[in-house]
């Protein structure tokens, strides 16, 4: 039978909780286990931290954001942020959408007048 989190999972909760952003899983592993650099942090140290974060993600208490363009590690947060991160993504998407029917528009513009 479980007895709860332990330790290392309540440390990587409260350093996701504390940062009030979008944190990579090495950064949280130096923070929980104190070292200057991401470089200082062991593989095993480290693996057992992307455990924990994978096992608050199974109870609710984070989400994880998968791997994007800014670094290619895996970003991890709250609800909260989560949330800021797919609003930021969708006006992204949004004003990527519209610089393409624009210039699809112009483009059309221009094959019609030279006929």
């Amino acid at each position: 039978m479980s007895r709860g989190p332990g330790i290392i999972m309540r440390a990587a909760l409260w350093v996701v909780q504390q940062t009030g952003e979008l944190i990579e899983s090495q950064e949280v592993a130096r923070q929980v286990f104190g070292y200057a650099t991401i470089a200082d942090v062991p593989l095993s140290q480290a693996a057992s931290v992307r455990r924990a974060l994978r096992a608050l993600v199974r109870r609710g208490e984070i989400e994880e954001l998968g791997r994007d363009w800014e670094g290619g590690r895996r970003k991890w947060g709250t609800h909260e942020e989560a949330n800021k991160k797919r609003a930021r993504s969708a006006q992204v998407w949004a004003f990527i959408a519209r610089r393409e029917a624009q210039y699809q528009a112009e483009l059309d513009t221009k094959l019609e007048g030279g006929r």
